[in-house]
């Protein structure tokens, strides 16, 4: 898993400059917020390619404006979504004229023609730990950090400064939630994949 912020920039967040000997702990607080953020947005953060498979009809969505809506397993889509068709599983795929889509959160539109067909989307999504990172996802991991961190260590710290720790750390936590609100990936009425096929990545090169 990338660690997608530093830890120093954790410790600004705490308003902390001495975190000397508390790295390990910070890091291992970091790698949790970075779960709880891909658990909040139903994404991974880390590279890696994918190929989704969908069933495209109306018992498993709903057509709007003439498209049904696809969320892909992951949002933060690298470059652009290779969209095939075909009438069965093992049939043969043509390309799917028409998509729409919007990167940032995963979701694909097709046409209502593609009506009892399955989709395959293949993609890059995630990130590498030295890609620039969404500014509000990242402002979450850090958010989130201090409180988990807290939590991890409560046993370790005096009592009065844990209470002002922490009411500092829960403050930052809300304000993390608030932030990822307008990327979440809830779609209404729409499909979700049959099938993923999923390969982590050390690097873009193709």
């Amino acid at each position: 898993m990338p660690q997608l912020v530093k830890v120093s920039e954790v410790a600004e967040a705490m308003s902390s400059t001495d975190v000397s000997g508390m790295e390990p702990a910070i890091e291992s607080a970091i790698s949790r917020a970075i779960i709880k953020v891909e658990n909040f947005l139903k994404t991974s953060l880390a590279a890696c390619e994918v190929t989704d498979l969908f069933y495209v009809n109306d018992y498993t969505g709903e057509p709007l404006d003439g498209y049904y809506r696809l969320v892909l397993s992951n949002g933060f889509v690298r470059g652009s979504v290779s969209v095939s068709s075909m009438l069965g599983v093992s049939g043969d795929p043509t390309a799917s004229a028409g998509a729409l889509f919007d990167l940032q959160r995963g979701v694909v539109r097709v046409p209502v023609a593609e009506a009892g067909r399955y989709v395959s989307a293949t993609y890059r999504s995630g990130y590498l730990p030295d890609d620039v990172i969404h500014e509000r996802v990242k402002q979450a991991v850090i958010c989130f950090t201090p409180l988990l961190l807290l939590t991890a260590s409560s046993n370790q710290i005096e009592a009065k400064v844990l209470q002002s720790a922490m009411d500092r750390a829960t403050a930052l936590d809300s304000s993390g939630e608030a932030m990822l609100l307008g990327l979440h990936r809830k779609v209404g009425a729409a499909i979700h994949p049959v099938n993923s096929t999923i390969t982590y990545l050390t690097s873009w090169t193709p």
